[in-house]
This record gives structure tokens, sequence and C-alpha cells, in this order.
């Protein structure tokens, strides 16, 4: 994975888990905080039309009292009318009514004239009430006058009223509704038709339980409108939370081992290591494969291999403590997160549970391959406190754990490795290769380097291979093992095929334009390019570009390209010969030869692996093979080219077998442009005489 697609994964995971925490807080809190606003919405609402109908129940008493006062003040203007004193008619007044066994009688200047029972009033301090009227109100000096404002006017005390009856209502006094909740006496005066004079008249104003329906009604309405709210709430907050719950599983629900997902590890992962809390624990971040998942699938069938994926991810379950975390990461990998105090201790935990999971079935043997990256504790040396951490990548941590186990031998069984500091410097390097490699093919640091390819008959030069080497500013000179398996890795290797045939037919169209007779350059075209269809149009648009000629442009092919998809390799095979380019297997015998190659694929070339002259055994077995080998080429019309030629008796062994050509350090070994150019164009002196040109013999290196 290249850094590019290690960006875009991180990236891809952070939205996801971004998208998890935005679940968490959107879905309940705006439901609480509008119950909240409705709730306080009710309750001004309720307060704002209590204190009005309390104030319309006050007017309308007031407007009652005022009334009656005014009809008394009519009886008495009768009285007067039939010839009796004043004082006569107050006291019949008083006499025939109960109410009103007190009354005045004022003069203009508010003085009382005549008067009959206790008059407790100051008719120096007037009141303003509701109502507007001619009358005039005064303070009941021996009532309770804390319903009088400072600055003379009626105040309405709602929450005394209120207070009153809800006390009555709680004592539940037979006739409470009937029973005065409050009063206050208070007197008016009313004008007298008689005379300019004014009856002074004592009031009282009483409020029961009845006038108070209107209330209760309004209380029961909005109780009723909280209950519905209320219930609205619950309802919707039992439901968000369905729904999150629901969307927690798709996030973080594995389908196969209906366990946790790559994204729960994720998530809690970077809690857990960033927590305070856990700031003195030490964690191990593991990447557990089951080898050979896919043969299992290939012999009981994807279902029992998916079975056998939820009985791993129990077993490990199971093992670990409720503060790890294991989940499936893809196909047969987990991803796990356990405490340890130190690397043994994290191998020791590992390898027991390996061994849990190697009993899972009687059936089968499983074998397990892990890698770990251990994430230590950070402690401060003056307090002893540990740091908590920060800045903590779950995926890249995981990243350093894969690479530990991939770099264990495929063979090996149950094996175990850490992640190192070779690792970090090879993880390192890659990531300085994958941000330098466009930048160095725009500046042309990748350079082409020729090594010469010779007839062991005659010495003569017949043909060249076309290699690179990296010359960065930066790092120096780059031989290929450095990049190429990198760039074959992440893909980039497609870039440097075509930057490599073009630059070799350039060159060969600069010679054949100088005038110099050129050989066949053979240009290694990667395992990845055979897998895209129009290989064989794009080859043609590279060299057609520089009018080269196809005929001096040999492309090699390495024979596992033949084990990727057969049907698109034959076919650009057939186009290439077509368009008069001459072909060749690259590496033959270096690991899964095989005759049906040479059967199916026409070819012009066949060279043989630099192994087969390699190792105790290569004067009996490997000489048998190579000739033979040469036979059949021959047979099937194509020439051979043995590689990594390095003795005499090596040279010798290969021309009595009819090897057409060696490449090797025996002639000579890679060298730049401007070399090859010295040794294939310029005159050289042998013991023949002077030559010179293609063709010219040659002393051996």
């Amino acid at each position: 994975m290249n850094t590019t697609d290690k960006f875009k994964m991180k990236q891809n995971n952070t939205q996801k888990i971004n998208k998890v925490r935005k679940l968490k807080k959107k879905h309940i809190w705006p439901s609480i905080l509008t119950f909240l606003f409705y709730i306080a919405l009710l309750n001004a609402l309720f307060c704002v039309s209590t204190v009005k109908l309390v104030e319309d129940i006050v007017q309308t008493k007031f407007e009652e009292a005022t009334t009656e006062a005014e009809y008394i003040g009519k009886l008495y203007d009768s009285r007067i009318s039939s010839d009796s004193s004043k004082e006569e008619v107050l006291s019949d007044l008083a006499a025939n009514n109960s109410s009103y066994n007190r009354l005045a009688l004022l003069g203009k200047d508010h003085t009382i004239l005549e008067s009959h029972g206790d008059i407790t009033v100051d008719l120096h301090n007037e009141m303003s009430i509701y109502i507007q009227t001619n009358n005039t109100y005064y303070f009941d000096t021996n009532g309770d006058q804390n319903w009088i404002s400072d600055d003379g006017e009626f105040h309405v005390s709602v929450k005394k009223i209120l207070k009153a009856v809800m006390k009555n209502i709680s004592e539940k006094e037979e006739g409470w509704l009937k029973q005065p909740v409050y009063s206050a006496s208070y007197w008016t005066d009313v004008e007298v038709a008689s005379s300019e004079e004014r009856l002074l008249v004592p009031c009282e104003l009483i409020i029961t339980g009845e006038d108070f329906v209107s209330i209760f009604a309004l209380a029961v309405m909005f109780l009723v409108l909280f209950t519905v709210l209320a219930i609205s709430l619950v309802i919707k907050i039992i439901s968000r939370i369905r729904l999150q719950h629901q969307m927690y599983q798709l996030f973080y629900y594995d389908t196969v081992t209906k366990g946790k997902n790559w994204i729960y590890f994720l998530h809690y992962a970077e809690k857990l290591l960033t927590s305070r809390w856990q700031a003195a624990k030490t964690y191990a971040i593991i990447d557990l494969q089951l080898k050979r998942y896919r043969s299992f699938c290939s012999c009981y069938g994807v279902n029992a291999g998916e079975e056998l994926l939820k009985l791993v991810n129990s077993t490990i379950n199971q093992e670990i403590d409720k503060k790890e975390l294991c989940a499936r990461y893809a196909k047969a990998n987990f991803a796990l997160l356990l405490t340890c105090n130190n690397e043994e201790e994290c191998k020791k935990r590992v390898e027991y549970l390996i061994s849990k999971l190697s009993m899972t079935t009687m059936k089968n043997h499983l074998s397990f391959h892990a890698g770990i990256y251990m994430n230590y504790s950070v402690q401060r040396k003056d307090t002893g406190r540990f740091y908590p951490r920060t800045n903590v990548d779950i995926a890249q941590s995981y990243t350093y754990a894969s690479e530990a186990r991939a770099s264990l031998e495929e063979n090996e069984e149950n094996a175990i490795a850490v992640f190192d500091q070779k690792m970090v410097e090879k993880q390192q390097w890659v990531n300085w290769v994958e941000n330098a490699m466009e930048k160095a093919m725009a500046n042309e640091e990748f350079e082409v380097y020729l090594q010469p390819k010779y007839d062991p008959k005659d010495d003569q030069l017949v043909g060249a291979e076309a290699l690179v080497r990296w010359n960065s500013p930066e790092k120096g000179f780059l031989t290929p093992y450095k990049f190429i398996p990198i760039f074959e890795n992440n893909g980039f290797i497609m870039k440097l095929d075509d930057y490599m045939v073009s630059h070799v037919a350039k060159l060969q169209s600069q010679w054949i334009k100088e005038g110099k007779t050129v050989v066949p350059v053979s240009v290694n075209i990667s395992r990845a390019h055979f897998t895209t269809e129009h290989l064989a149009e794009h080859l043609c648009e590279l060299v057609d570009y520089y009018q080269t000629p196809h005929e001096v442009i040999e492309i090699e092919l390495t024979e596992s390209a033949f084990f990727d998809d057969k049907k698109v390799l034959l076919h650009t095979v057939k186009k290439l010969k077509e368009y008069g380019f001459e072909l060749s297997m690259d590496d033959f015998g270096a690991g899964y030869s095989s005759l049906n190659t040479l059967k199916d694929l026409p070819l012009d070339v066949l060279k043989l692996d630099a192994d087969f002259f390699r190792g105790e055994d290569q004067e009996k077995r490997g000489d048998i093979i190579v000739g033979e080998t040469i036979q059949l080429a021959k047979c099937l019309n194509m020439r051979t080219v043995a590689e990594g030629i390095e003795t005499k008796e090596q040279v010798d062994f290969l021309a009595g077998k009819g090897c057409d050509m060696i490449q090797g350090y025996f002639y000579a070994k890679p060298m730049p442009v401007k070399e090859y150019e010295e040794r294939a164009f310029s005159k050289y002196v042998t013991s023949s005489g002077v030559v010179s040109g293609i063709g010219a013999s040659i002393e051996p290196c």
C-alpha cells in the first residue's frame, strides 16, 4: 500500500469515526432542549394567564362592591327626600343593612359631617384601583394593607391568593369553594343626589374558591399539554436511542464475525490510548492473521470459512480483558489491542492466544502469524507521573504491526514478529521513495544503463539490455533493488516502463540518424503492465514517436506474467509480434518454469537465469538442464541468452552447447550510455588487427 492509498484510507476512517461521533451529539439533546423550551413557554403562558385571570376576578369584585355602594347611596337619597334628618337616615340604613352598619356623610372638604358606627378610615390617604369611576377609595386603617403599594395603588398579590386557594384545597374543608380564600377591607364614597355631600361606605373585597374555576380549568389544560409533551419526548428519546443503537450496529458491526469491525477498533483504541486514566499502561497493537484461510474456503466453502472466523473472534474475546479490544480488520486478519508491561510479556500472551486458537477446530490444523507494535507509556523523570498520549494514529500503528507480520516467512508456523527500528527505517525509506519518485522522473534522475550481450563463438556485440539506475541528488546513486520492489508494489513501475521504452527508442533513433549500426536493445516490461489491455498499441506509440524501427527494440517479460490474465497476455504478445517487436522471456528457470509457457507464447529469445550457473551441482545437474534447455529452444526456433556469466569456463561450456548470447560481468557490466557508445561504436584494437563498430570482436573484461 503506497502513501497515497494510506492517506485515503486514513481519511475514510476518520470520516466514518466523525459520523459516529456526530450521532452521539445530535440525536437526544435537541429533543430535550426542545422539550425544555416548550415547558418554559407553557410555564410563562400559564403564569401570564393566571395573573390576568386573577386581575379580572379582582376587577369584577371591585365593580360589584362599587355597584352595591352606589345602591346604598340611592337609598340614602330616597330617605332624605322624605324629610328625615341625615342622622336618622344613616341610622335607618345601618339598621336595615347589616353589611353597612358603619356609614358617614362627607362634606366638600372630605370632612365627616355625620356618622354612624366606628369609622376606621384615613381620609387623607386615597388609593387607586382598576375601575375608572368618580368614586374615591380609602385605606381601612384596621385592615391588612399589604395589598397597598407604596404609591397608594392597589396591588394584586397573585401569589398570596393562589397560596390561600391551595391551602384550602389541601385541607379539603367541606364547602371550601364557598369559603373566602382572600379578603381585604376598604372604603369608598358615592355621590348623593340631594346635596353636594358624599356618602362614605365600607367595602369588602372577598374572593372565594368558586372564583377560581376558570383558573383550575386553565391549570388542567396546561397539565394535559405538559403530559402530552412529556410522553412525546419520552417516545422520541426511546426511538432516538434505538436509532442510535441501530446506527452503531451499522458502523461498528462486522457482518462476518457478528462482532466488532475495524471502525470500532479505530475509535475505541484511540479513546483508550489517549485517556488520561490509561496513560500509565503499555499497550500493544497486534495484527493477527489466520493463514491459509483461502485454502480452507476452497475446501469447505465460504460459509464454513465465515463460521471459522466467527469462532476465532469469539475465542479471542473470551481470552482478552474488558479493557482490551478485538475486531476483524479484513479477510482473515484481526486487530487486537492488549495491555502488556513489555515486549516479552506481549509475545507470551500472543503465543498463548495462538495456542488456544490452534485448537479451535479438531478437523483442521490452524496456523497464525502475528505482528506486534508496542505503544509504551511515557513517564516524567522529575515527578514520575505519566504523560497522556497525544496524536495517536491507530491506523499507522496497525500498519507497523502488519509490516512486522509480513516480514515473517510464509511457511513459518505460528510465528510472531515485533516491529523494530529496522522496520521503521524501511518504512521511512519507502515513504521517501514514494514522495520523491514523481519529481525524480520529471527531472530525469532515472538513468539508462546498458549491459552488452555477446556471441560466445566470436565475442561479437550482438545486443544489449537496458537497465535503470537512480541518480538522486539527495541520496546519491541507487541500484534497482532499492526502489524497483517499491515501484512494483505501488504501481509506479508502469510509468518507469514507459520511461525506459521512450529513452531507449530515443537513443536507437539518434544512433540510426547518426549512421551507426545498432543492435537490438531489450527493455523489461513489468508483470503489472502485461495485465493492461492495449499495451501493444501503447508501446507502439512510445516507439513511433521517435520513428524508431520496431525490430531494434526487444520487449522482455518475466515468466510470472503468465500466471495473471493468460488471455490478455497472449493477445498482447501476438500483437507485439505483429508490430515487429522481438520478445524474450527473462529469468527462465528462476521460479515456476513451465513448458506450457514455451508452448503457448510465440517468443524469440529465452534468457537463462543466472541461478543455473551457481551452486555445487552446477557442473553436473545444472549443465544437463542448461544443455537440454538450449536444444529445446533451438527446436522452437528461439535464441538463447545466458545472463550472469562471470567465468571463461562458463562461456566455453555455453558456446559448446550452442548458446547464442552471453550477458554478464565476464564481458561487461551495466554501463552508462556514453561508455556503451564508446564500446559499441568506437574502434578497438585486437590481436587480429584493427576493426571498428558493431560486430567487431573485443577482448573480454
